[in-house]
């Protein structure tokens, strides 16, 4: 798994969007 480029605000605002799941926003992302 190559390492992922998020800029952190971004990351941070998917988390709260998935109110803490790092899977599902981590999905969104990259989705």
């Amino acid at each position: 798994m190559s390492e992922m480029e998020i800029s952190r605000g971004l990351a941070e605002r998917s988390l709260r969007e998935h109110m803490g799941n790092v899977v599902e926003a981590l999905n969104a992302l990259t989705n």
